[in-house]
């Protein structure tokens, strides 16, 4: 066969569909997701209470939360993202998912996440301020985020586990 139609056109390949996904894969991946972090936490879990004892989060892979009641600018923020999503979906089938534009399309994502819960507690507290509380405490000598772990590397050996 010569590649050609009878007509002469070239053939062209096509798919059934210019979407990225469809509906059904995205609900399949998203319980599927979910799915295997319960069977993770699961055997986590299991793991710390009856093989190896180590400081593990119960809810891991969250470990430090509190239930709230969401403001308005959080609803807003949520819903700016949420429409950022679907807007960034279509314009990745378009662009056929260039692998740069997907990972700034998925880094923004994250941004705009984490800027639900706002600057101070969303950004500044998991950096320098006390998770338990979400105070801000960056000049605490007892903090436990990446600032306060950070003043304690001398040098290069800090960054492994001591055996």
């Amino acid at each position: 066969m010569s590649g050609r139609s009878n007509s002469g056109d070239k053939f062209m390949m096509t798919t059934s569909s210019s979407r990225l996904f469809t509906w059904g894969q995205m609900v399949i991946y998203a319980v599927t997701f979910v799915g295997v972090v319960i069977v993770m936490q699961r055997a986590l879990r299991y793991v710390c209470e009856n093989c190896v004892p180590f400081d593990c989060p119960y809810y891991w892979p969250v470990s430090i939360f509190n239930v709230r009641f969401p403001s308005v600018r959080d609803l807003v923020v949520a819903g700016v993202v949420t429409i950022a999503f679907f807007l960034f979906i279509r314009f990745l089938e378009v662009r056929r998912c260039n692998i740069w534009l997907v990972s700034l399309m998925g880094a923004l994502l994250i941004a705009g996440l984490t800027l639900i819960h706002g600057i101070d507690v969303g950004y500044y507290a998991p950096i320098a301020g006390d998770a338990q509380t979400g105070v801000i405490i960056p000049y605490s000598l007892d903090g436990q985020e990446y600032y306060h772990d950070a003043l304690n590397v001398a040098d290069p050996v800090d960054f492994f586990p001591s055996l």
